[in-house]
This record gives C-alpha cells, sequence and structure tokens, in this order.
C-alpha cells in the first residue's frame, strides 16, 4: 500500500512539473507581459478585489500613462491574469516600452445565484477610480486614461467610456475588441451565442446561461429582461463627447456577431464620436482562424491607437 502511494505521489510530482513547464513554455514561447519589468500582483480595490499593475518597461514620461484591461468570459468565466495569454502580448509590451502602465483588474461574475450586473459595471468604475486614488503611489498620470478588453471585457470598457456619471475617472479612448454593444438585441439571438458559448466552453455544461446573466427568468419576467439588458448597453450611453473608440471584430464571430459592432457605428456615426474600425476576414471570436499576419495587425492598430492618442504635457 506504501509503495502504492509512493508511485501515486511521484507520478503527480511528474504531471505537476510538466504541467508547470508547459505553461512557463507557453509564457516565453509567447513573449507573455508577466515576464518583463516592474509587477504587483493582487493589490486590493475594493471588498473582496483585487488588481494587477504592470508598470512600464522604460520611463518614457515624467508620469505614466495608464491602461485599465477588462479581461473577457462571458461575465460568466477569466481571470484578471489571462492578460498573459497569448492574444494581446505585441500591444501591451509594446506600449509598456513606450511608457505606459497596465492594470488589469477581478470584476464581478456571474454565478447560479447571482447575475454580474450591475456589479461587473460598478467594479469596472472603482478599478478606474483606482487609478485616481493611487496616482501619487504609482506615478500615474491622471489625464491620460484609457480602456480596453476583450468581450465581455470589452463591454465594460466601453460602459466606463461611455457612461462618465459611474466614475471620476476621465477616459480618453477605448479599445473595443469583439465587445457586446447592444445587450437587448445580442439576448435575443440568445440561441446561437449560448449554443456556440458551450461549445467553446464545455464545463458550463447545462447551466441556464439567461438565468444566470439576467439573474431570473428573462423568459418569465420579459419586461425586468428587457430593462435590464438596456440598462447595460453601452450605446444606451454614446454622447456627442464620447471617447475616441477602436473598433476590432472578426466577420466569422459566432458568440458576439460583428452585427454588434455595427450597430455600435451606427451610434457614432450618428454622434460624430471618432472612431476607427477593422474587421478581420473568416475571424472567429477570440481571433480563432486569425493568420500570424491578422493577429500581428491587431496588435499594431492597438498600440498605434493608444499612442495616438496620448494627451501631451
Amino acid at each position: 500500500m506504501y509503495r502504492v502511494i509512493k508511485i501515486l505521489i511521484i507520478l503527480c510530482g511528474i504531471l505537476l512539473l510538466g504541467l508547470v513547464s508547459m505553461i512557463a513554455g507557453f509564457m516565453i514561447y509567447n513573449d507573455a507581459p508577466v515576464l518583463h519589468g516592474d509587477l504587483e500582483f493582487n493589490i486590493h480595490y475594493k471588498g473582496d478585489k483585487h488588481i494587477d499593475l504592470y508598470q512600464p518597461t522604460n520611463q518614457v514620461y515624467s508620469q505614466s500613462p495608464v491602461v485599465l484591461y477588462f479581461h473577457g468570459g462571458a461575465w460568466m468565466i477569466g481571470r484578471k491574469e489571462s492578460i498573459n495569454n497569448a492574444r494581446f502580448h505585441g500591444a501591451i509590451n509594446t506600449l509598456r516600452a513606450q511608457g505606459y502602465a497596465v492594470v488589469s483588474p477581478e470584476y464581478a461574475l456571474a454565478t447560479e445565484e447571482r447575475s454580474p450586473f450591475p456589479d461587473c459595471v460598478i467594479d469596472a468604475y472603482d478599478a478606474a477610480d483606482w487609478i485616481l486614488e493611487n496616482a501619487e503611489t504609482y506615478n500615474f498620470d491622471v489625464e491620460n486614461i484609457g480602456v480596453m478588453g476583450e468581450s465581455a471585457g470589452a463591454h465594460l470598457a466601453l460602459m466606463t467610456g461611455y457612461l462618465e456619471a459611474g466614475h471620476q475617472a476621465k477616459i480618453q479612448y477605448i479599445v473595443d475588441v469583439y465587445g457586446p454593444t447592444d445587450l437587448y438585441t445580442l439576448y435575443q439571438q440568445q440561441i446561437p451565442f449560448i449554443d456556440t458559448i458551450k461549445e467553446q466552453i464545455p464545463f458550463l455544461g447545462d447551466m441556464d446561461i439567461p438565468k444566470m446573466l439576467f439573474g431570473f427568468d428573462p423568459e418569465v419576467e420579459v419586461d425586468r429582461a428587457k430593462a435590464l439588458a438596456l440598462a447595460n448597453s453601452p450605446v444606451q450611453y454614446i454622447h456627442n463627447a464620447s471617447p475616441p473608440t477602436l473598433i476590432i471584430h472578426g466577420n466569422q464571430d459566432r458568440v458576439v456577431p460583428i452585427s454588434q459592432s455595427e450597430v455600435l457605428i451606427n451610434y457614432l456615426d450618428s454622434l460624430d464620436v471618432v472612431y476607427d474600425y477593422h474587421v478581420l476576414d473568416s475571424v472567429d471570436h477570440a481571433f480563432r482562424g486569425a493568420s500570424e499576419a491578422q493577429k500581428a495587425k491587431t496588435q499594431k492598430w492597438i498600440s498605434d491607437f493608444v499612442l495616438a492618442h496620448y494627451l501631451g504635457d
């Protein structure tokens, strides 16, 4: 019996070592931001929520402009550490080398008992205000704060940029990568949306995703569902002084249809708000199907857009 336990311990150790080696190899191969510069993890910013700080790798400015990054995950999964996946390394590393700090916060996620709304939006606002409150400690330039996110994180970036009443931070620009913009329309398209999420995130299994996201059965409480969706739709808050917005979307996205970006563009056009729009041909959600050339272009679009909207001293 002792020998069996010993063998199992050795096997578990080998598997753990292999997993650690794989993760380290992935990080090194993809030049993850976590490998560079001064980092500070799990800084408390409210309640049970924490934020990670990636300081500039070059001190270009007397005070560091800041990019506030929100991870994706359909408001149900995801972690602040996912900034170290391979999708935005090029842009993040470029910006840090150009003197930018990047912060990545936790925010409320859905559970089977609780909707993420409005808590995730409030968390996003509070993360933006944390930058203001800690500007002296971390040498942040509060006149140069931008927001960025992918998918559900892009939704939070858009809400933070457009709905200024919820926070004190002044947002100078928004980077929206395949983000939901009109939640009521997205809910009306829920069958392909939910099927694709379950296909791409199998462990969600038989969870009732609409009920998790709304916090109640939206098919029973129809008016309440519509009110919640509209209240959390970024397009409802665009105004003629909204920040410049970079929009990137794959035209084969099965989770967040490209029509969500097209709706956003119609609102921006109607109010003469500045934006850049890039469509990735034959690309699905999370850059599935993207070529290396398309991925490289995406990094440059993001870093160029952010750098172009720096407000000088």
